[in-house]
């Protein structure tokens, strides 16, 4: 029998897999993740947990080593959520492991393309709703000037379309940034027990 007729008649490893809720506590981050998220990119995941629920399981190894949803891990931490969803996957070798986790980031970068009708439509039952923020499920005010153009040759002047996009200006993103910083500041400001100017971020005098 030849090496290759051997690998062929080979058993593979059996594949075990289970979904159930761990204690964050004893799940643990690949050390060596090459790819990091940003505190802009866990932001964004906490206001989707936040709205939508932590809907999204992470995807740990028999040690409960993440292979996938190193962001989700950090907006649970952030939310100081005590128990997540996990998928257990305990069938891949250490190599399969290695390539599954630049696999799965890599597939989500070599997405497909937008439709712009589909997504046009989509946007305009959203905003008729006016319950979600945009932002929430991924697009920003600047995002979303970038995309008018291809939107608006679709969506023909729709008149919630058009409002939307007049709503949404530069001028408005930068008043919501500098509202955010304000929050963050006021949390810093708690957390650390202290008064301070939100704008300078000088401890105030009483």
């Amino acid at each position: 029998m030849t090496k290759n007729q051997t690998k062929l008649n080979k058993k593979p490893k059996e594949k075990t897999k289970a979904i159930i809720f761990k204690p964050l506590t004893e799940i643990f981050p690949y050390s060596q993740n090459p790819k990091a998220h940003t505190p802009a990119q866990v932001d964004r995941i906490v206001a989707s947990i936040k709205e939508f629920g932590f809907c999204n399981p992470i995807l740990v190894d028999e040690n409960n080593d993440i292979l996938a949803g190193p962001g989700r891990y950090k907006a649970a931490k952030k939310l100081k959520i005590t128990e997540v969803l996990c998928v257990v996957l305990s069938h891949l070798t250490v190599k399969q492991k290695r390539a599954y986790r630049l696999v799965d980031n890599r597939l989500n970068e070599k997405g497909g393309e937008w439709d712009n009708e589909a997504l046009t439509k989509e946007l305009q039952v959203v905003l008729e709703e006016n319950e979600i923020p945009l932002e929430i499920i991924g697009f920003s005010p600047l995002d979303l000037e970038e995309l008018e153009k291809e939107i608006h040759a679709v969506s023909g002047g729709n008149p919630i379309m058009e409002s939307y996009f007049t709503d949404m200006t530069k001028e408005k993103a930068v008043e919501r940034e500098e509202e955010k910083a304000v929050e963050k500041a006021k949390e810093k400001s708690n957390e650390e027990g202290l008064e301070k100017c939100p704008t300078c971020g000088h401890p105030l005098t009483k």
